[in-house]
């Protein structure tokens, strides 16, 4: 059911793209398809905010733009001054994601780089020395294009999010692996200390601890009297044996 909303949305959204284009330019209707489709996927895929992936495809876009304005000012029209750019291009997006934390996705910024590409390779092959005034145009085109697809589905989208996924992604990716650590390492049991021994004293109270120099309960007072003390004098049997008779 929210694909058949996402169509309907995204093809009222085709409609107001050619409203549009009559107040932008006729170049938004060259790339209206392209823009719609890359908006509602943008907004479509459960992964981040959806500040956050229009972030990342503003950034992506933008750096496809500054590939294209190094191939006008220094790089040869070849093969090896457009491996250059695509390089520079990739790595910029590459950039923006390590930069952010993850929190910009590099598949959004990378889809932002493809959809400059695929509206201005055509014009600037054609005409690389129109560069300052032909690139402004394409770039507003394909903004606009997908500005609206990304509104259109975004608003029939369910909602992905969750405030652990947030939380998760504003800690970086350090803390995702704590969490998932905690969440499967099993909590040891704690085992109760055993009861220290009671001491009894010399009136007879019980203390829970004994005092320095006081015998404990496990201690008997015959042992812990001196061995002196411990061997006790003959007793007399006969009294009158100790006086004999004259």
């Amino acid at each position: 059911m929210s694909q058949l909303l996402a169509g309907v949305a995204l093809a009222i959204a085709a409609a107001l793209t050619v409203v549009v284009s009559g107040l932008v330019g006729p170049e938004v209707l060259g790339v209206a398809l392209l823009g719609l489709a890359v908006g509602g996927a943008l907004a479509l895929v459960p992964a981040a905010t959806p500040a956050r992936r229009a972030g990342a495809f503003a950034l992506g876009l933008l750096a496809a733009w500054a590939g294209y304005l190094l191939r006008a000012v220094a790089l040869p029209d070849a093969t090896s001054g457009r491996t250059v750019a695509v390089v520079a291009v990739v790595a910029l997006c590459v950039v923006v994601a390590v930069a952010s934390g993850g929190r910009l996705p590099l598949w959004a910024a990378l889809l932002g780089a493809g959809a400059m590409a695929g509206a201005y390779e055509t014009a600037y092959t054609a005409n690389p020395t129109a560069f300052l005034s032909t690139s402004p145009a394409q770039a507003t085109a394909v903004l606009v294009a997908a500005g609206l697809g990304f509104v259109a589905a975004a608003l029939v989208a369910p909602g992905h999010e969750t405030a652990d996924d947030d939380a998760d992604d504003d800690a970086g990716p350090r803390r995702r692996r704590e969490r998932t650590a905690e969440q499967v390492t099993p909590t040891p049991a704690r085992t109760a200390a055993a009861p220290e021994p009671a001491a009894a004293t010399a009136t007879g109270v019980v203390h829970p601890f004994p005092r320095a120099g006081e015998p404990s309960a496990r201690t008997s007072p015959e042992r812990s009297a001196p061995k002196s003390a411990r061997t006790s004098a003959p007793l007399v049997s006969r009294p009158f044996e100790l006086f004999p008779e004259a």
